[in-house]
């Protein structure tokens, strides 16, 4: 009769025996210990670990930071943006009003007067709205309403000229000397200003007039014996042979005549203090240099006068004579 395999008791026996055989299997027919054969699962819980929210924190933190510094580089980009404009405006087209006050009278006369209908240009607000007020403002100056069309107009390069000649607010008196005598050297460039070249040398020589003026502005009001107590030669030779040649070349450049002849008597003058101060180096023969240049135009000057011309010629030779 055949065995019912199906019976449960003989079941059972086999399933043991095959199991008996696994675990003996495992225990001696393999060389790799049980814990490296059964590996177990590592189950997580759902709030997890300590370490696990510590990295979380900081990825959160993370993730913070980077969405703050975008939001702050593109609100300074925008603010640049509308600075940057706002800055091209008035570099081209207003003069502040304390610069105004330390030209003369000679070049704030020639520039550009813009009417700002009160308007106040600052960087805040929008650059669409800071564009439609320069474009307004352009438009009933005259001026056109492009921006960058209008930077290419004379008025605009006249003003752009002195804006980029060094001046500063509240400068010593040295420091604006050496940007009026910039901006002068710079008036050579009359053709693309809009200006004749009668008016580039007029302007000129008030800017080097100013210059010299300011050179020796911190002498002003002071005896002489307080300047020698106070100021070391080199310094009073310096001082007064720049303002003795700033005064000659305005001499050449002004057009007034009467101003001319008083510019050169007047660096003739401060040529004569400088010689003063100075020693017998070659700083002394360079003043002596000077007062040779400043007595040659003198004579040019009164050549142009009723004077008579041997007389005048005598006169400049005995002056040459004694420097």
């Amino acid at each position: 009769m055949k065995k019912n395999i199906r019976n449960p008791l003989f079941i059972a026996i086999l399933a043991t025996f095959s199991l008996s055989e696994i675990l003996e299997a495992s225990s001696f027919g393999d060389s790799e210990p049980p814990h490296k054969k059964w590996r177990g699962i590592s189950m997580r819980a759902g709030i997890g670990t300590v370490q696990d929210q510590e990295e979380i924190r900081k990825q959160q933190e993370e993730q913070y930071r980077r969405a703050a510094h975008k939001m702050l580089a593109e609100a300074a980009q925008d603010k640049a943006a509308v600075a940057q404009h706002v800055f091209a405006f008035k570099h081209n087209f207003l003069i502040p009003s304390w610069l105004r006050d330390a030209l003369p009278d000679e070049v704030s006369s020639q520039l550009l007067n813009l009417n700002m209908h009160d308007v106040q240009l600052r960087i805040e607000g929008e650059l669409s709205d800071k564009t439609r007020v320069t474009s307004a403002l352009l438009r009933v100056n005259g001026l056109g309403e492009d921006l960058l069309a209008a930077t290419m107009r004379p008025e605009s390069r006249f003003i752009r000229l002195i804006n980029e000649s060094g001046f500063k607010q509240e400068s010593n008196p040295l420091s604006i000397a050496k940007s009026l005598f910039a901006l002068a050297m710079r008036l050579d460039e009359h053709i693309f200003l809009g200006i004749t070249r009668t008016q580039a040398e007029n302007m000129m020589g008030a800017l080097y007039y100013a210059a010299s003026e300011k050179v020796i502005s911190t002498f002003d009001n002071m005896s002489d014996e307080t300047i020698d107590a106070l100021f070391a030669p080199e310094v009073l030779v310096d001082s007064y042979t720049s303002a003795g040649q700033l005064r000659r070349w305005a001499a050449h450049r002004i057009n007034d005549p009467q101003k001319k002849f008083a510019y050169t008597v007047d660096s003739l003058k401060l040529f004569e203090k400088a010689r003063g101060y100075a020693s017998q180096t070659d700083f002394f023969e360079k003043i002596k240099q000077d007062q040779h240049f400043a007595y040659d135009l003198l004579e040019e000057l009164l050549l142009k006068t009723s004077a008579s011309e041997d007389s005048v010629k005598r006169f400049i030779a005995s002056r040459h004579a004694t420097i």
